[in-house]
């Protein structure tokens, strides 16, 4: 028995330069589509579409697929995560100081760093030679994206400056820093209470090395176009 083909194709690539006189950035993305007989209508003949773009500054690809390709995200309610969660969470105010990890005092004698209301300590969890862990406010378990206030994301990340700061002056050789978030379960996060990752290692990430072969004039010219 034969079994049904697929048959790909695809347009010219498409180049479109990034606004601004002189830029070397470049928009590139390839259209294709794959054919085949459908069974879902009678094994009649479909086209599907698909997109390939290319990142003009590390010249990583990714594919974009038709909007329904994939299932829509689960709605998820989250003022009952935010109940369920809240009695044993490490980062609320009554727990905070019990259940979570000093600095060691040849970094920072406080053991955390506070700005504001954010407080910053090491990751239980560590994925690199200094990893951190800061929240917006003990008191806020739940912080929806519209909740957070330019004075709250401001504090947080000023907590990550002052650890990234500690950590080169102490050992210069973790110079390589990164500074993450996934807020809330939607995106990935293992732990409710909504918080930012700090990282200082003496190796680079893969992106990290990759922008730092571009050279600063590169990155520059990328972000202001």
């Amino acid at each position: 028995m034969a079994r049904p083909r697929a048959v790909a194709g695809c347009r010219a690539p498409d180049r479109r330069p990034v606004s601004g006189k002189g830029s070397q950035l470049e928009l590139r993305r390839e259209q294709f589509s794959a054919e085949l007989l459908d069974p879902r209508h009678g094994f009649d003949r479909g086209r599907f579409p698909l997109e390939v773009r290319w990142d003009p500054l590390t010249d990583q690809s990714c594919r974009l697929l038709p909007a329904s390709s994939l299932p829509p995200p689960e709605l998820q309610d989250l003022d009952a995560l935010s109940a369920e969660t809240k009695p044993g969470c490490p980062f609320c105010t009554e727990r905070i100081e019990s259940e979570t990890p000093r600095i060691v005092p040849e970094l920072w004698p406080e053991g955390r760093i506070r700005c504001g209301e954010a407080v910053l300590f090491p990751n239980l969890v560590p994925y690199a030679n200094w990893s951190s862990v800061s929240v917006y406010s003990p008191r806020l378990h739940l912080l929806r994206l519209d909740e957070l206030t330019p004075s709250l994301l401001a504090d947080n990340l000023m907590t990550q400056v002052t650890f990234a700061r500690a950590v080169v002056e102490h050992d210069p050789s973790s110079r390589w820093v990164s500074v993450n978030a996934n807020q809330l379960p939607p995106s990935g996060s293992s732990i409710f209470h909504p918080h930012l990752q700090g990282s200082a290692n003496p190796t680079p990430t893969t992106v990290q090395r990759l922008l730092a072969e571009l050279g600063p004039a590169h990155v520059r010219e990328y972000i202001e176009r």
